[in-house]
């Protein structure tokens, strides 16, 4: 069972990136982003992908750090 989750996490982040590609190569134009405070003009697509990875290495890492603090 387990190693078929192993591959179900795959397919699923192989269909997530598929469908972020996918939505970034529609949105394309110059849009104006608001931080709180801070504005700034970038492509949507440039987001996209940059919260997707921000995402995906939060997600990567966090649990990671948090297994090596209790063996500790």
């Amino acid at each position: 069972m387990p190693h078929m989750l192993h591959w179900l996490k795959i397919i699923g982040s192989i269909a997530g990136i598929v469908l972020v590609l996918l939505f970034a190569a529609m949105n394309t134009q110059v849009v104006v982003l608001n931080f709180f405070f801070w504005k700034t003009e970038a492509s949507l697509a440039l987001f996209l992908i940059f919260s997707f990875v921000m995402g995906w290495l939060i997600g990567f890492f966090v649990p990671k750090l948090r297994n090596r603090n209790r063996h500790d």
